[in-house]
């Protein structure tokens, strides 16, 4: 499944027999609700369901004892707390498909001490084993992982792992395989180059997060530590301080993705770009998700989960007021467009 293909409506848990999706690519021809007349106004996009901002990646081994088996996401990411709502597919623009398995391996899970002459086991004694096919992987949906191993289609071949698989016993063994799966967050909202993505599935949060990502165009949340600088304030303006200032601790933070980098020097390993975190307790600012996983919120819009946040927090909204908004569709991180 790829941009431009159609999905039933169980696929992203829609009722069936409602209207099936159309799966959309960023940087495709875009269907604006709202089309910008200016580069003072911004582009809207209206969607059921929206995943993106990042892309983690994990190796993983699972043992099989049957043919088809499903596994849920969470299951096979690397932090089933932080990426429990994902798409495993191919993130546009990304060129990354969900599933790699260039390198990967199955093996057989059975020895020659426990089980000699066993079928899983070669003429020296040793499991059998072979390279993994993307073929192998599916999606059930967009939380469901399906693996379903091969079977020989002439009885004179050598065994594939689907004609051993099972659980172990004279003619059967588990099945290990091993690949890269590759999955992108499920997400309220996008904004871009003077564009919003912006989900309605639940309009009570709407309103918010609408002006959670305007708020990304008009240049928030303002970091700069010297190394990974987003945004800025105008001149004469004060910079807002990130997490890691020392000695004032300040509210605004960044993704550790996007970079390759650890948690430090006000990065965090939460929320794709720059965010504030006014109204996390000080106790949470040190944490690598700033708390988030505990269920800490911060209070301003642009904390960078949306729980119906009300408005932008004092040192934003100053940062916000220094701003002319001439240009909402280029960047803010030039010293030339802080203003």
């Amino acid at each position: 499944m790829s941009a431009g293909a159609q999905v039933a409506a169980p696929f992203v848990d829609f009722p069936a027999g409602s209207r099936s999706r159309f799966v959309h690519g960023w940087g495709w021809p875009e269907p604006l609700a709202l089309p910008a007349a200016d580069n003072q106004t911004v582009n809207i996009t209206f969607c059921d369901r929206a995943f993106g901002g990042a892309i983690e990646s994990a190796i993983r081994s699972v043992t099989l004892t049957q043919l088809n088996s499903m596994f849920a996401v969470s299951q096979l990411i690397i932090d089933p707390n932080k990426w429990n709502s994902c798409m495993l597919e191919t993130y546009p623009g990304s060129g990354q498909a969900p599933f790699f398995v260039t390198g990967y391996t199955w093996e057989a899970q059975v020895t020659q001490a426990a089980n000699p002459g066993h079928p899983g086991l070669d003429a020296a004694g040793n499991p059998l084993s072979g390279q993994v096919e993307a073929a192998w992987f599916g999606l059930a949906n967009y939380k469901n992982v399906t693996i379903t191993l091969p079977m020989r289609a002439n009885p004179a071949a050598q065994l594939l792992p689907g004609d051993l698989v099972g659980a172990l016993s004279a003619t059967r063994c588990p099945i290990t395989v091993t690949a890269e799966i590759r999955v992108t967050p499920e997400v309220l909202g996008l904004a871009l180059q003077g564009t919003q993505i912006i989900v309605l599935e639940q309009p009570a949060n709407t309103a918010s997060v609408l002006s959670h990502e305007l708020g990304h165009l008009m240049g928030l949340s303002a970091f700069r530590n010297g190394a990974q600088d987003q945004n800025g304030s105008a001149p004469g303006m004060v910079e807002p301080l990130h997490v890691d200032s020392a000695p004032i601790v300040g509210r605004n933070y960044l993704d550790c993705d996007v970079f390759g980098l650890g948690v430090g020097n006000g990065l965090r390993d939460v929320h794709r770009g720059p965010h504030c975190a006014a109204g996390v307790p000080v106790a949470n600012l040190a944490l690598p998700e700033l708390g988030f996983l505990t269920g800490t919120m911060g209070t301003c819009i642009m904390y960078g989960a949306s729980n119906g946040q009300p408005g932008f927090c004092p040192d934003c909204l100053g940062v916000l007021k220094s701003r002319t908004l001439q240009d909402i569709h280029a960047s803010w991180s030039s010293p030339l467009m802080r203003f």
